[in-house]
C-alpha cells in the first residue's frame, strides 16, 4: 500500500533471498515478477469508501488481463496453472487472496503474507472469493503467514476460522514480530521452498 513492487527487492532482497535458496537446492528455478499492484490511482475518488480503497477487481482484472500474457508472450515460461504462483504482502496479500481463491484455474499456489483484511470483510467484501471451496481445496498449496505482533494477526486468526468453518485446506506459518519486511523475508523464504514440488 505503501511501498512499491522496488521493495522487494531493495528491502524485501527477494532476489538474494531466491538467489541462494535456488543455489542450495531448496527452491525450484523460477521467474518472479514483481508489478506495481496499488489500484489507487484507476479509483475515483468519490467512491473512495473503505471497500473501493482497498478494491481487488481492478487487479485482478490487470493481472488477468495485462500481466500474465505480457509475461507468456516475453518470457519462455510454462503456462499451466502447475507452474503459476501467486503470492504477496498486505495490500498484495489482500489482492492475493481475492485473485488467487476465485481463480483456482490460474493458479496451484496461493501464498498470504499479513494480508490487509478485517474481520468484518470476509462475507462483506470476499464471499465470491470462497463460493467454491471444492476448487481451492485442489490448490497444492494456501499459506497464511503472519507475525504475532501484527496489527493484522487477530484477523488472520479469524480469517483462519473461515477457512476452518468451509473446510478448506491452508497451512499457516506464524513468526514473532510485525507489520514489517524482515518478517516478510521469513514469510518468502518459507513458502518459496514448498513451490513447484
Amino acid at each position: 500500500m505503501t511501498d512499491t513492487e522496488e521493495t522487494w527487492f531493495k528491502v524485501g532482497k527477494a532476489n538474494l533471498i531466491l538467489d541462494n535458496l535456488i543455489s542450495h537446492g531448496k527452491a525450484e528455478p523460477m521467474i518472479i515478477v514483481m508489478p506495481y499492484a496499488n489500484t489507487y490511482s484507476a479509483i475515483d475518488p468519490s467512491k473512495n469508501k473503505r471497500g473501493d480503497a482497498l478494491v481487488t477487481h481492478v487487479f485482478d482484472r490487470e493481472m488477468k488481463e495485462d500481466i500474465i500474457p505480457f509475461i507468456e508472450k516475453n518470457y519462455r515460461v510454462i503456462t499451466d496453472k502447475e507452474h503459476r504462483a501467486v503470492a504477496g504482502f498486505s495490500l498484495g496479500g489482500r489482492q492475493t487472496m481475492a485473485i488467487g481463491l476465485s481463480n483456482p484455474e490460474m493458479f496451484d499456489f496461493v501464498c498470504l503474507y499479513a494480508p490487509a483484511i478485517w474481520e468484518n470483510e470476509f462475507n462483506m467484501f470476499f464471499n465470491d472469493v470462497f463460493a467454491d471451496p471444492v476448487s481451492i481445496n485442489q490448490l497444492k498449496l494456501l499459506s497464511l503467514s503472519c507475525g504475532q505482533d501484527d496489527r493484522l494477526y487477530n484477523s488472520t486468526l479469524e480469517f483462519n476460522k473461515v477457512l476452518d468453518k468451509k473446510n478448506i485446506n491452508y497451512r499457516t506459518f506464524f513468526t514473532t514480530g510485525g507489520h514489517t519486511w524482515m518478517n516478510c523475508k521469513l514469510f518468502l523464504t518459507e513458502s518459496v521452498q514448498l513451490l513447484f514440488r
